[in-house]
């Protein structure tokens, strides 16, 4: 297993992931999954303004990915602040691979000045609680009643975690 940076060929592997969350339920807010080519201006804007996208590979396929996105697009007081997001292929969770590509991206992330990361995500998503807690990121914001899912409403919880003194 190796962890590099991300290109456009990985990019049906990221989706593929992406839309097992979402079919899954309670991860993401997105309903609909996504092609890759729907995905493709989006996944060329992380990497054309220099945002890491990391992926890990086993096998010549891709398990798992983490990248960081911009925390409040356009507004440059925010610029040393970024959004974390990670994913892993259903059938190698658990196997610290979501793990060791947040260590990567963190410290990447340092190493590019970066000051704070956040991670934005559904209180339904106790995976992501449990998993954030143990990379000792820290719950700093719930919003009550932001969405609906199934008929249901849901809270967004913000994780963040300051990376440089």
């Amino acid at each position: 297993m190796i962890i590099r940076n991300a290109v456009i060929q990985d990019l049906p592997f990221v989706v593929s992931i992406y839309n097992q969350s979402i079919l899954k339920g309670g991860v993401t807010g997105d309903l609909t999954p996504f092609t890759a080519d729907q995905k493709e201006s989006w996944f060329q804007n992380l990497k054309a303004n220099n945002y890491p996208f990391l992926v890990m590979e086993h096998n010549n396929e891709v398990i798992g990915y983490a990248y960081l996105a911009p925390y409040r697009p356009g507004k440059r007081a925010f610029l040393k602040s970024a959004e974390i997001t990670y994913y892993v292929e259903e059938k190698h969770l658990h196997k610290g691979i979501g793990s060791k590509l947040v260590d990567s991206l963190l410290d990447q992330a340092s190493k590019m000045g970066f000051k704070t990361i956040i991670a934005i995500l559904m209180h339904t998503n106790q995976a992501s609680v449990q998993f954030l807690t143990k990379k000792e990121f820290e719950q700093w914001a719930y919003l009550p009643d932001v969405g609906e899912y199934k008929g249901e409403t849901i809270h967004h919880l913000y994780f963040g975690k300051n990376i440089l003194g």
